[in-house]
């Protein structure tokens, strides 16, 4: 555990994953983003190796397993806030 249990970093880690996604979509909704921009440095592909980083990790120790998926839920909320904070300086 880091400092939250396991189950809840799991749940963190997919819902900041979605909504890196989320907020990518929402601004092409809202006209915010004409074309298609790579923003963020922890988009899909790296959440994936990521994943398989994790998984992998897990099966040699579960230990490793709990870091790794704490590690993406970090990294995919710093993700997100740099794509709302982009977006908003779009806006304005």
């Amino acid at each position: 555990q880091f400092f939250l249990p396991f189950k809840l970093w799991i749940l963190l880690a997919l819902f900041f994953s979605m909504m890196i996604t989320y907020s990518k979509a929402a601004a092409f909704e809202k006209g915010l983003l004409k074309k298609e921009k790579k923003l963020g440095f922890f988009s899909r592909p790296e959440r994936c190796i990521f994943y398989i980083g994790a998984l992998i990790g897990g099966m040699i120790k579960p230990k490793i397993l709990s870091f790794f998926v704490a590690l993406i839920a970090i990294l995919c909320f710093f993700c997100f806030i740099e794509r709302v904070i982009y977006y908003l300086k779009i806006k304005i």
